[in-house]
C-alpha cells in the first residue's frame, strides 16, 4: 500500500506538510514527488497498492496540469491542499471529488486528524501509534 504525495520544491508549506505526514503515516508508506513531471509519470504507472493521493500544488496551473492526468479508481482517496481560496481554484478542485480539501496556509492539525481517520479505514496502512 502506498500514499502518493505531491508537493513542489520551494513551497513554504511543504515543511509543515512533511511534519504532519511524519506524525501520522508510517515510514515507507508515502512516496513523495517534488516535480509535476515525476508525479504525473507515477500516476500513469499502473499500481494496485496505491490507495491515497495527497496533492499540494503550488498554484492553479499546477492543479490543472495534474488534474488532466488524474484518472483514479473510485476507491482512491484524494486529499487536496490548495494554494489559495480563489473561487476558480476551489471549483477546479471539487471537480476531482476529493475526500478532504484544505489550504496551504490552513490548520494542519485538522489535516492530521483527517489522515488518521482515513488511515484507520485502510487496513493495509497502519497509522502511527499516538505518542507518549
Amino acid at each position: 500500500m502506498k500514499i502518493l504525495v505531491y508537493t513542489p520544491w520551494g513551497n513554504p508549506s511543504a515543511d509543515r506538510l512533511s511534519q504532519a505526514l511524519d506524525e501520522v503515516i508510517p515510514g515507507g508508506a508515502a512516496e513523495v514527488h517534488r516535480q509535476v513531471t515525476s508525479f504525473v509519470q507515477r500516476l500513469r504507472m499502473p499500481s494496485s497498492d496505491l490507495d491515497m493521493l495527497i496533492l499540494m500544488p503550488a498554484n492553479r496551473q499546477e492543479l490543472l496540469a495534474v488534474s488532466v492526468f488524474l484518472s483514479r479508481p473510485p476507491n482512491l482517496r484524494l486529499v487536496l491542499i490548495l494554494p489559495d481560496r480563489d473561487k476558480e481554484t476551489i471549483a477546479m478542485a471539487h471537480t476531482l471529488r476529493p475526500r478532504f480539501v484544505t489550504y496551504a496556509n490552513g490548520n494542519y492539525s485538522e489535516l492530521r486528524e483527517v489522515l488518521k481517520k482515513m488511515l484507520s479505514d485502510v487496513p493495509s496502512i497502519p497509522s502511527k501509534p499516538a505518542g507518549p
